[in-house]
């Protein structure tokens, strides 16, 4: 795969095939069909690519949108950054930029009247399209936990956040249950770059389990999911702890 993706102009050390592996498909091989695919979505990033570091900035991430029919402000773009990079480089590397590009497709799909937002009734078929069915007050929960303007509709920026959460949420919900156990939990908090113990998910699932179902629904995902985020953020030394001093630096922060 290595030799590959050199080939079709993306040089790729073992981290990031295996990576890429994972993401396009669940063997340990990637067949002649999902190949096709992922040198499409290889393209399409190098296309933009104006410095060939294999990434996108927000400068060569608008046009790449624009090209695809999605125009968009400055201000929204930076937002749609934060939303995919996972790593927080400041830019998005191959995985990150397909899974925008095939959740924005699913976006424009199902925003049937070219508003640029999306209200509950586009939603669901679009969460079915994402992995996650989802009934009418499923929806209306979704669009309020995501809805940041209090818009009463999904709009593009606010999308790009609902379709990382789900499409992490739904390749690790292996069972289909819609819900994810503690093993499910981690393997999806280390795909976000939130490592934690056994015992840690444990106690995660235990405090975020707001129903007391023994599992996480993908609100409570999303939330357990900012509320670390805050947390990583103010633990400056990465002890796993937050110091009084830290502690006082988020409070300050957060109002």
């Amino acid at each position: 795969l290595r030799r590959g993706l050199h080939l079709v102009g993306l040089d790729s050390h073992s981290e990031q095939a295996n990576a890429i592996v994972e993401r396009y498909t669940h063997d340990a091989t990637i067949d002649i069909k999902v190949f096709t695919t992922l040198v499409r979505d290889i393209q399409l990033l190098l296309t933009f690519d104006q410095d060939g570091g294999g990434t996108l900035d927000a400068a060569e991430l608008k046009p790449a949108l624009a090209q695809l029919g999605l125009k968009c402000s400055d201000r929204n773009i930076e937002k749609i950054i934060r939303a995919w990079d996972a790593d927080n480089s400041g830019k998005l590397d191959l995985l990150e930029f397909t899974d925008l590009v095939r959740s924005l497709r699913t976006f424009m799909k199902y925003d049937k009247d070219g508003s640029g937002d999306i209200d509950v009734e586009e939603l669901r078929p679009a969460l079915r399209r994402l992995g996650l069915p989802a009934d009418t007050e499923t929806a209306n929960n979704i669009i309020k936990w995501y809805d940041a303007d209090e818009s009463g509709r999904i709009e593009l920026h606010e999308f790009a956040v609902l379709a990382r959460d789900v499409s992490v949420f739904a390749i690790y919900d292996r069972d289909r249950t819609g819900t994810l156990d503690a093993a499910e939990l981690r393997s999806a908090l280390a795909k976000l770059g939130l490592a934690a113990s056994e015992k840690e998910v444990r106690r995660i699932l235990d405090a975020w389990d707001d129903n007391e179902q023994g599992s996480i629904n993908l609100l409570e995902f999303s939330e357990i999911i900012r509320d670390l985020q805050v947390f990583e953020m103010f633990d400056v030394d990465h002890s796993g702890y937050i110091s009084p001093a830290e502690l006082r630096a988020a409070l300050s922060k957060l109002g």
